[in-house]
């Protein structure tokens, strides 16, 4: 699909020297002013031309330092295995881009171009490291085409008897004792499609590696059970039960696919 043809361009804004910078967001965007992201889209249409992405510091690097900015597929069905890097470039921060310390932040811009013929639909990270240590983090969605994402709702809770989720909770505590997922389809989908629920641990610090598949359940659609009653919806539900030893703080993500095009990703913390 020539994707390993793109081309980033990394800027550097002025910049001070000082200690490693912290972890910080990473914004996506497909309209950028000079090269920079204003706000983050996490959502990029099908057939997006460019993608830009930004990372900006308070504690900017000192010189000598070495930062990379990678393109990550992390799900994009059959186009590409999970996880596969797309693009790494490298740059260091000299005394021609430190500007002799007259600033105090400092901005790293990649542009990414369209691959031959698109980008896959799919969820894609960008990292920022420097000096090896992760600094920086931004996710998007590259959206299938609408016919194919027949949803209606997204559902992230805790277990209840009930068995359902009016919304999406954000944050759990370490002692929950179960989760449940729930995606909700305005129509049911055809016979013969798979529904996958992906639960990933994303950043739990020494507990796990990076965007840890915890599980996945996958659904088959039949004729039998896509035929529900009169003013109902469509419903795939999956549960999450605690670790012996608790869930390890950090970010977490639900994923939902139907049959490898991304529906939808509910984001959560566990504290």
């Amino acid at each position: 699909m020539g994707i390993m043809l793109l081309h980033a361009l990394l800027l550097f804004g002025p910049t001070t020297q000082g200690a490693a910078p912290v972890k910080s967001e990473v914004l996506v965007c497909t309209q950028a002013v000079n090269g920079e992201c204003k706000k983050n889209e996490t959502a990029i249409p099908l057939g997006t031309d460019d993608i830009y992405a930004t990372w900006v510091t308070n504690t900017p690097p000192k010189r000598g330092s070495t930062l990379v900015g990678t393109l990550i597929a992390e799900d994009v069905g059959a186009a590409l295995p999970s996880g596969s890097r797309i693009l790494d470039k490298e740059f260091k921060a000299d005394v021609l881009n430190t500007l002799g310390g007259l600033a105090k932040h400092f901005t790293l811009k990649l542009h990414f171009n369209k691959p031959n013929p698109a980008w896959p639909a799919g969820w894609y990270r960008v990292e920022i490291t420097q000096d090896g240590t992760l600094v920086g983090t931004g996710r998007y969605q590259v959206q299938g085409p609408k016919a194919t994402v027949p949803l209606v709702q997204l559902g992230l809770c805790e277990q209840n008897p009930a068995k359902d989720c009016a919304d999406v909770k954000t944050a759990f505590k370490t002692d929950t004792p179960a989760l449940l997922a729930i995606a909700r389809f305005s129509t049911p989908p055809k016979a013969g499609s798979k529904v996958t629920t992906k639960w990933i641990a994303v950043d739990v610090g020494k507990a796990a590696p990076p965007n840890t598949l915890i599980d996945q359940t996958v659904m088959d659609v039949t004729e039998q059970n896509r035929n529900v009653a009169k003013d109902h919806r469509f419903t795939v539900s999956g549960q999450l039960t605690r670790p012996t030893k608790g869930w390890p703080p950090g970010h977490y993500k639900v994923d939902w696919t139907l049959d490898g095009q991304p529906l939808g990703m509910s984001e959560f913390q566990v504290r």
